[in-house]
């Protein structure tokens, strides 16, 4: 194999390796709290020894950021696969996609922690605002109003938020009955 190969392969490892260790950190959270994440208690639940977890990510404040950008990534990555494999090119389909992939998404377990995580230090929230505003080029250009694509996205958010802080079952009569209503108020064209 040459050097270039060689050097692609490791990568690829090192890659995986350091996302199988977000995913674990992610775990430790969403079963035990944000109380229980240390880089021990990552590293034991990935399977890899301390100085291993050490390699990709040197402090837990590290860690944490990581998990953050991962977790961030993960919702924008479902937003994109939604929107990208719909067959509805219909003004608004992008706003539905999200709106449908935000309620979807705010049924894991890991995001309430993830919450205190950023609470602590919003500095952390980087890939969060990131997400953000691509998310809001996407609804300025979907082909409906703007400001209404806005409100629905925000609406989203928070039942989003709703759900994650469980001040509202996912499948609630109320929360079904505005997701409607937001799905409808996204077919509303620009004028």
């Amino acid at each position: 194999m040459n050097n270039s190969l060689q050097q692609v392969s490791r990568t690829n490892k090192g890659e995986a390796r350091r996302e199988a260790i977000v995913r674990a950190a992610l775990e430790v959270i969403r079963e035990r709290g944000v109380q229980a994440l240390t880089l021990d208690s990552a590293a034991k639940q990935a399977g890899v020894s301390k100085g291993g977890l050490i390699h990709h990510f040197n402090t837990k404040e590290a860690l944490v950021r990581g998990m953050l950008d991962t977790a961030t990534q993960m919702l924008h990555e479902e937003i994109e696969s939604a929107y990208e494999t719909s067959t509805d090119r219909t003004p608004g389909s992008f706003v539905r996609s999200y709106v449908e992939t935000t309620l979807r998404h705010a049924e894991e377990g890991y995001l309430l922690p993830l919450f205190e995580l950023v609470a602590r230090d919003p500095g952390m929230a980087v890939a969060l605002a990131e997400h953000n505003a691509w998310c809001h080029q996407r609804f300025e250009n979907d082909g409906i109003d703007p400001v209404l694509a806005h409100v629905i996205a925000s609406a989203a958010d928070g039942l989003w938020i709703e759900i994650i802080f469980r001040l509202e079952s996912p499948n609630s009569w109320r929360v079904r009955a505005m997701r409607a209503c937001l799905l409808e108020m996204s077919r509303k064209k620009a004028s």
